[in-house]
């Protein structure tokens, strides 16, 4: 026995028995013949040393990968015990089981003894090579961290183990059955399956399988990095168990598909819905719209968005459908949604913002602050209620009575603007306003009636108004009017369509019905008066626009024909030396049925160039319109050059540059033989100077367009009916907002189309600060908005409810003042203050030059 007893390894065993031959050939001198190279001893140590050192690094750098492979394999079996215990801590147990006591999940004594003998036998294993040895060395030290996580408890103790999924053996022999990826739920143990220990002991005598191990140690690295159950139980309850695969299978490399949409119980780390594998079906999503419509018009819910999901989440479950609440809310957010709207469902936008949005809270009070803030507070607990209703429940709460008509004031944002006078008593409805280039003199254009059959008993003066800020007056400029026969009133006063300062602020130039285009000289507010007037035969003006620097050009539009457009070149007054251009004719047309709706000048480097938009009146109350078309001039030393652009074919509402004059907007009905889908009823456009085709185009629902805007990359329309479409062109698709007006002020009959029977959005502009704008529209309200902000949180204010419906405005150029027109006939005039401003009396005359003109059938 003492023979057979293994005793320790001489200096002369730790090398090779060749080698040990060479060395002692070395060492020792021979006489067997000259071949033999005697070594010297200093040079054999040196040899010696030079192997040590080279086998020793060789060594080290094996030890720090396997160093670095124990840390991985340990950080991920304690990350993956962590997340085990949380599943199986939960107080649900699945299919009836009870939960596991502390006590029994801890390694028992037996464990730890067999541990011990297990370590023991393997300390006493010699490796053949020393890359197998590295390669069992990991295979035995992920063992050994994995091993105390399968350990089941010994007979006698109570409890269960957790479900088997979560705890996977990290090494399986071929001939293991293998266990559950992360991705199936829980199940209860098999005991029919091999125990972990003989698969462990099994493994542990198959060293020299190191592909097959590094192969398995990849795999579990991938298991490792795939999506764990959360440990929500609401989720996990109450499903169904998915059967093992059969121990002859090969497990798969990657989650099977799940038809419907991701597993219930997979929740990735970010707690985002995944995108569902398989498209949603036309009517799983109407039946979604059904549901929400009915859960969004419930009044007696009030509760969180996300509990009004989970009911319809519920609901949807019912009919069939295996979608998630979150996938749900993720398909309204990103698609539902505006299709809804496009579809005109009102409600569909106040689905996502049921929970109004919140200011941030201000820092904790002190006692004795929190005092005197409870004592100076002005708000009752039930205002405080009242407060804090959804903007929806705001709006269905809101009446058409002008007494309850009460401005929205959303918490922490204002305007500067504040009301300084009101003018009343205009002509009628105020049609066009506009500064003067140094913001202190102001102009407006009203309608007029003209009833022959009444002996025009409503016409009335004051159809164009000039006013002045240095000296607080109104003056009527009393010159677009038509002098009538004895017997009727001295004078019938005409419609003023169109009003414009020129560009040095001298010349004011105006245009009406009475077929007369006026210059005005401004320079002396005391000196007001008409300084020319060209007249058109039989064809009253119904648009205008100037520009110019050193040389003026002013474009008029009336009635078709060719001669619909007329442009003036020359000085400031349209002397007889200014050229007169007729683009139309210039192009060689001979006949043109249409009639100009629009002519926009263009902006910094297209400053001369000139969009004119046309239109056929059809004359029908259906809300169809004729065909039209648009062009695009350049004027040049006198002469006029047609641009090559798309004209289109269609009627055009509006246009208008871009800021800088590298594009512009031409707003325009759609075209039946290019409609891509059965709501889109008009077209904004979106060209560039440097393409002739449209650079964009973005379709909208609304029949007829009042005006386009374009701002920095954000194209809007404002429309009859009542809303503002805001398009970024980074995602022309769909409209980033709808901005929404209430119901007109005066009301239409019940039944009535509102686009047939309303006038809209009627003004609209950017303000200085990026993406904010006002508009006003037929509700009265004058809205300031920031599309910078989600749908819910667009509004900043409604700054002022004037009580008729808006027809125009327009901001002086520094923005410090703001001035609008509305259908009654009165002149609202805003100024800008962080304080509040006294209300200020205006002086309203007749101007000088006629002040001393007797005016029968004028107001007093």
């Amino acid at each position: 026995m003492a023979d057979k007893r293994p005793t320790g390894a001489s200096p002369d065993e730790l090398f090779s028995d060749d080698q040990s031959r060479a060395s002692s050939t070395m060492d020792y001198p021979s006489d067997s013949g000259s071949n033999v190279i005697e070594e010297s001893a200093e040079q054999l140590f040196t040899r010696l040393i030079d192997e040590h050192e080279s086998d020793f690094k060789q060594k080290l750098r094996t030890l720090t990968s396997f160093a670095k492979i124990l840390a991985d394999d340990h950080a991920k079996s304690i990350k993956q015990l962590r997340r085990a215990c949380k599943t199986y801590m939960t107080p649900e147990t699945q299919h009836g089981q009870s939960m596991q006591s502390p006590r029994s999940r801890r390694p028992t004594a037996a464990l730890d003894k067999e541990a011990a003998r297990r370590s023991k036998i393997r300390s006493s294993a010699t490796p053949a090579t020393a890359a197998p040895a590295g390669q069992a060395r990991t295979m035995r030290v992920s063992e050994e961290v994995a091993r105390p996580l399968h350990a089941r408890p010994q007979s006698g103790e109570t409890g269960q183990n957790p479900p088997e999924h979560l705890f996977q053996d990290r090494h399986l022999s071929k001939g293991d059955q293998p266990r559950q990826t992360s991705r199936h739920l829980s199940q209860a143990p098999d005991h029919k399956t091999p125990n972990h220990e003989s698969s462990l002991g099994h493994m542990e005598y198959h060293d020299d399988n190191a592909d097959d191990d590094e192969a398995e140690t990849m795999a579990d690295i991938h298991h490792e990095e795939g999506l764990l159950p959360d440990n929500d139980a609401a989720t996990t309850a109450n499903i169904p168990h998915q059967m093992h695969p059969a121990a002859s299978q090969t497990p798969a490399s990657t989650p099977e598909p799940n038809i419907g949409g991701p597993d219930v119980g997979q929740t990735p780390k970010s707690g985002r819905c995944m995108t569902p594998k398989v498209k949603w079906a036309a009517e799983e999503e109407q039946r979604m719209i059904d549901i929400i419509h009915e859960l969004s018009q419930a009044t007696e819910q009030e509760g969180k968005k996300g509990d009004m999901w989970k009911r319809a989440e519920a609901m949807h479950r019912a009919y069939g459908y295996n979608r998630t609440w979150e996938q749900m809310a993720a398909k309204w957010s990103m698609q539902t949604r505006h299709k809804c709207e496009l579809l005109g469902y009102t409600w569909a936008e106040n689905v996502m913002k049921r929970v109004p949005h919140m200011p941030r809270k201000r820092r904790a009070l002190s006692p004795d602050d929190q005092q005197s803030a409870q004592n100076d507070s002005p708000l009752s607990s039930k205002d405080r209620r009242v407060r804090k209703k959804s903007k929806k429940r705001l709006d269905a709460e809101a009446t058409d009575s002008k007494g309850n008509r009460t401005p929205k004031q959303p918490h922490g944002h204002h305007s500067d603007l504040k009301l300084r006078y009101t003018f009343e008593g205009a002509s009628s409805d105020i049609v066009q306003v506009d500064w003067s280039p140094d913001g202190q003199y102001f102009a407006a254009a009203t309608n007029s009636v003209v009833d022959e059959t009444s002996n025009f008993s409503n016409n009335r003066p004051r159809n164009l108004l000039y006013g002045s800020l240095p000296t607080k007056t109104i003056r009527e400029l009393p010159e677009h009017r038509i002098e009538r026969p004895k017997g009727q009133p001295h004078y019938v006063y005409t419609t003023v369509s169109a009003v414009k300062f020129g560009p040095t602020g001298h010349r004011m130039y105006t245009g009406g019905y009475d077929n007369k285009l006026r210059v005005w000289d401004v320079e002396d507010e005391t000196q007001l008066g008409c300084k020319a007037e060209l007249l058109y035969k039989n064809k009253r003006i119904e648009v205008m626009d100037v520009t110019g620097d050193q040389t003026t050009i002013v474009a008029t539009g009336t009635h078709s024909g060719t001669r619909s457009v007329r442009v003036f070149i020359g000085d400031a007054d349209l002397t007889a030396d200014c050229k007169e251009i007729r683009p139309l004719r210039e192009m060689g047309i001979d006949v043109f049925p249409y009639a100009p709706t629009c002519l926009k000048f263009g902006k910094g480097q297209s400053q001369n160039r000139l969009i004119a938009g046309f239109g056929q009146d059809t004359d029908t109350l259906d809300g169809t319109f004729g065909p039209g078309c648009m062009f695009v001039w350049e004027f040049a030393e006198a002469q006029s050059k047609a641009m090559s652009f798309d004209r289109g074919a269609t009627f055009v509402s509006d246009c208008t540059w871009s800021p800088n004059g590298d594009f512009f907007v031409v707003g325009a009905v759609a075209d039946p033989s290019s409609k891509q889908e059965p709501w889109e009823h008009s077209v904004v456009k979106l060209y560039s100077t440097t393409e002739q085709r449209t650079t964009m185009t973005f379709r909208c629902t609304a029949r007829d367009i009042n005006d386009v805007t374009y701002d920095f990359d954000l194209v809007t329309a404002s429309c009859t009916d009542g809303s503002t479409y805001v398009w970024d062109r980074r995602n022309p698709r769909v409209p980033m907002h709808i901005l929404r007006h209430g119901k007109p002020v005066g009301g239409y009959a019940q039944g009535l189309d509102r686009e047939l029977n309303d006038v809209g959005v009627r003004y609209v502009e950017w303000t200085r600060n990026p993406g904010q704008l006002y508009t006003g529209g037929s509700d009265g309200f004058l809205k300031l908005w920031d599309t910078r902000r989600s749908q819910a949180d667009v509004l900043l204010q409604d700054v002022v409810d004037i009580g008729n419906e808006i027809l125009c405005g327009k901001f002086s150029p520094d923005h410090s003042s703001l001035v609008i027109g509305d259908e009654d006939g009165r002149l609202h005039l805003f100024g800008t203050s962080k304080t509040p401003l006294p209300r200020e009396d205006f002086k309203f005359m007749l101007a000088e030059r006629w002040a001393g003109q007797p005016e029968r059938g004028s107001l007093d």
